[in-house]
């Protein structure tokens, strides 16, 4: 027991480790999050680096009434009925798609999209929930079968050295 609590008081301190950052590193962070409304910090495309951007580069569309419309002129031409519309539109309140790039810092400042401030990107399209994932699901049930036909087709890493007819990793 004493020798229970001996290492309790011993390892139970609190750790006073130095901070690898300065004093004004550290109101630079916090000025940051005060004015995170104005910029996006996201991670870069390689290097587990993060990126700091304007807001001012982002647009914001709003395609929830123009896929409501699309989708009613399909039932009104006799496409679609109204229970595959209903399936089609989702959720009655839609996640909000989100487009953005996982900036290319690597590559050299000069020859980025707008030299010395916005770097190329690598474009993701996070879409789960919006009002086109049941539409882009619908649609994937008819490709699918046709893609894996393709001779080029492949499924993933393994698929490929099995294609390949690579050594095993």
């Amino acid at each position: 027991m004493r020798e229970d609590r001996r290492l309790l008081k011993h390892y139970g301190r609190p750790c006073r480790e130095k901070s690898n950052i300065t004093t004004e590193e550290f109101e630079g962070l916090i000025n940051l999050i005060k004015n995170s409304e104005i910029i996006i910090i996201k991670p870069a495309d390689k290097g587990n680096t993060p990126f700091i951007w304007s807001n001012t580069y982002l647009k914001n569309w709003d395609t929830i009434p123009m896929v409501g419309r699309i989708l009613n002129t399909l039932q009104t031409k006799g496409f679609s009925n109204q229970k595959q519309k209903t399936y089609l539109m989702g959720e009655p309140e839609p996640r909000t798609r989100r487009f953005y790039t996982l900036p290319k810092i690597h590559k050299e400042p000069e020859k980025w999209t707008v030299p010395f401030q916005v770097p190329p990107g690598r474009p993701i399209v996070s879409h789960c929930g919006s009002e086109t994932y049941r539409t882009a699901e619908y649609i994937d049930s008819f490709l699918t079968p046709l893609s894996i036909r393709h001779p080029s087709y492949i499924k993933d890493t393994y698929n490929f050295l099995v294609q390949s007819h690579a050594p095993s990793v």
